[in-house]
């Protein structure tokens, strides 16, 4: 029974850590500049449906002119912790810009 609750407290611990890191993300942006990646999520998000995945990155990178190699559209979803909502979008671009991450790379 005990390797079971600590297993199962390590699981949540982690969980609520994930969620304050973006949770804390809405803090880290003015609300113009949050207005300003909403319209940018609610362009990419092509088919509406509050997540961004690799056939709306397809499209949008396909709307710009450009041909992204499959590996590159993965490694863009890959670099989420999970589904791309608009929070988490949000946190992609907040971890960027405290450096907690590489930039971003243009394709």
């Amino acid at each position: 029974m005990e390797p079971e609750r600590s297993k199962r407290g390590k699981s949540d611990s982690t969980k609520r850590r994930a969620q304050r890191a973006t949770s804390n993300v809405f803090a880290m942006f003015e609300q113009n500049q949050i207005a300003e990646f909403k319209e940018a999520f609610q362009m990419i998000d092509s088919n509406k449906d509050g997540f961004v995945d690799k056939n709306d990155l397809r499209a949008t990178w396909d709307s710009l002119g450009r041909i992204i190699p499959e590996k590159d559209l993965d490694g863009m979803i890959a670099e989420a912790t999970g589904p791309i909502n608009f929070t988490m979008f949000l946190t992609i671009f907040g971890e960027r810009v405290s450096g907690t991450r590489s930039p971003f790379n243009v394709y």
